[in-house]
């Protein structure tokens, strides 16, 4: 029925109303109409930037009926991530919270004619709640840089390795890039020793580099790989007294952390 016809049909009966009643009739003519969403297009932002994450779509139809009396609805909008998405998600996020904006897109329905509506609302994750998420989503089993993470089938000497390599993830996502390089020196240090069977396995590797890097073989510079890492990695595991450092930025330990952790899972397929 159209509103005129529908606001002429309740005005007559207003001469039998108090004044709340016709307001509540009247407001009804007005109110009552259907929202269909159709998406929303999803922006994430934290301290290191905001960037556009993509398009998510209702799971199931969602269909807001409005009413003249405060009501409540709801409904499941999803969008798939790729991992390289995660990783921009943890680059803009920085160690810190990140936030997700959304601009909802769909269409009103009255009298059956139907019109565009657009909305926005912004949604803050705190720290450990997103750390939380990408445990429950598995992508903790995986580096944010496309190596897979030792998890299953580790030798039992290489156990210590396991576990600090993890602890080194967990330093990176949660912004203690420091930690993370240090805690890489243990890995590396450790790895060589059960690798090369030999405590002192660094030392040899540095020294090829000086004199007949030419005539190395492929496990020579294998080890004067490692051995770089664990000399880079001096710097966060002394003091500074010691000639140290805890100067390291994200993309410095992501670098450490990516290479320790592309080594363990060489020497780990290698057995």
């Amino acid at each position: 029925m159209p509103d005129q016809e529908r606001l002429r049909l309740l005005l007559e009966d207003n001469a039998h109303m108090d004044a709340p009643q016709m307001a509540r009739h009247i407001s009804r003519i007005f109110m009552s109409y259907q929202y269909q969403m159709l998406g929303a297009r999803v922006w994430a932002s934290g301290s290191g930037g905001r960037s556009n994450v993509g398009f998510a779509r209702p799971v199931e139809p969602i269909t807001i009926q409005t009413r003249p009396v405060p009501t409540s609805t709801g409904g499941l909008l999803a969008i798939p991530l790729l991992l390289q998405q995660v990783t921009a998600i943890e680059t803009l996020r920085n160690h810190s919270s990140i936030a997700f904006e959304l601009e909802s897109s769909g269409v009103s329905i009255k009298d059956g004619e139907q019109s565009s509506v657009q909305d926005s609302w912004r949604v803050s994750v705190a720290r450990s709640d997103w750390i939380e998420i990408l445990k429950l989503a598995g992508f903790m089993d995986i580096l944010l840089l496309e190596i897979p993470m030792p998890i299953e089938g580790v030798p039992t000497k290489l156990r210590s390795v396991q576990s600090s390599i993890l602890e080194a993830q967990s330093h990176f996502i949660e912004g203690n890039y420091p930690e993370c390089v240090a805690t890489c020196r243990h890995v590396i240090q450790d790895l060589g020793n059960y690798w090369f069977n030999d405590e002192d396995w660094a030392a040899p590797g540095l020294e090829m580099l000086k004199g007949r890097s030419r005539t190395m073989t492929k496990g020579d510079r294998e080890r004067a790989l490692m051995a770089v890492i664990r000399n880079y990695t001096h710097l966060a595991h002394h003091s500074e007294s010691e000639g140290g450092s805890r100067d390291f930025s994200r993309s410095e330990a992501q670098m450490v952390l990516q290479a320790t952790a592309a080594i363990v899972s060489r020497v780990l397929q290698s057995e």
